[in-house]
């Protein structure tokens, strides 16, 4: 009986993985490349164009398998994340969907920042989000309603009980 003990890491360097599978990807897409230019394709202007297509074929190569990686070996993973529910928070208000135009996801920290005056909103990890957003509809309706959009430019809600803005 074989028994599978291949290491899929080809090389290594610090934390840089290069796998196997990768390899082969590179190597069949540059034999194809060098097939295709040299003995396949007589046409002078179908080779110029051959380069353009390659690049978007090894686009499609690499979305298509993250998307492929999603939908049929992880999709529980992804559709049941916290970021699924921040984004569901942020699409049911009205506010919300008009004010915030980006999310930054870092490792325990995801930053917001919205429409008006880039105003960066940290919230932390993504724990009691229903209580921030609170937190952040009082921030606008009692601190930016007398202060005005211009007076701070961070605000931290990572504390449920407390409202933390950094002036300019």
């Amino acid at each position: 009986m074989f028994t599978n003990n291949f290491d899929p890491v080809a090389i290594q360097i610090f934390h840089f993985e290069i796998r196997w599978y990768s390899l082969a990807y590179i190597m069949g897409i540059l034999i194809g490349w060098f097939l295709s230019k040299k003995i396949f394709i007589t046409d002078t202007e179908i080779k110029e164009k051959f380069d353009d297509y390659l690049t978007f074929l090894i686009l499609g190569i690499i979305i298509g398998g993250r998307l492929g990686y999603v939908l049929f070996y992880n999709l529980d993973y992804y559709s049941n994340s916290e970021l699924c529910h921040l984004y569901s928070v942020i699409e049911s208000n009205e506010f919300y969907k008009s004010l915030i135009t980006q999310i930054d996801v870092q490792k325990n920290n995801t930053i917001l920042i919205t429409r008006i005056k880039n105003l960066e909103v940290n919230i932390g990890n993504l724990d009691m989000l229903e209580i921030k957003f609170e937190n952040l509809m009082t921030f606008y309706n009692r601190i930016v309603k007398f202060k005005g959009w211009s007076f701070y430019d961070k605000v931290n809600l990572k504390y449920i009980d407390q409202i933390i803005c950094s002036k300019k």
